[in-house]
């Protein structure tokens, strides 16, 4: 069975992100926090135009913070691009930003807030590029976030 990562890019492209967003609405209805769907999804724009701080949108905004969700499968690792913690830093000077991720592999959530402390751990960790595009990412290993907390 060919897995989520080896899948084309379209084929991806039409699931990414569905699964750990509605697991993160999930989780909200559940602690009774209301949300609102914010980041862009699948436009049908060609983005790469746009500043890395709109493609980067996180998905979901609360009264009191921005949240992206993030799902993580078998190889266990939370993939963020460089562009992203680059937006990320943008938002926070205007909002708190939060991550929520979901490990599906293992049926466990995480949910942190993105400090320029957190961006800077992040960027420690190692890189990789995306073969489809050439853009830089971070590997953040789910267990090191756990241990986070």
């Amino acid at each position: 069975m060919m897995g989520f990562k080896d899948a084309s890019w379209s084929h991806r492209y039409g699931q990414m992100g569905d699964e750990a967003e509605d697991r993160f609405e999930r989780w909200a209805h559940k602690a009774s926090v209301k949300t609102e769907r914010y980041g862009l999804h699948r436009p049908r724009i060609n983005m790469s135009r746009l500043p890395a701080f709109l493609r980067h949108t996180p998905d979901f905004i609360l009264h009191d913070r921005l949240v992206e969700a993030k799902g993580v499968g078998q190889d266990g690792l939370v993939k963020l691009k460089e562009e992203q913690l680059g937006a990320w830093e943008f938002w926070y000077q205007h909002y708190p930003v939060w991550l929520f991720v979901w490990d599906s592999h293992r049926h466990r959530e995480w949910f942190g807030e993105v400090t320029k402390p957190r961006i800077k751990w992040f960027r420690s960790c190692p890189e990789g590029v995306f073969e489809d595009n050439g853009k830089v990412y971070y590997e953040v290993n789910v267990e090191e976030l756990w241990a986070l907390e």
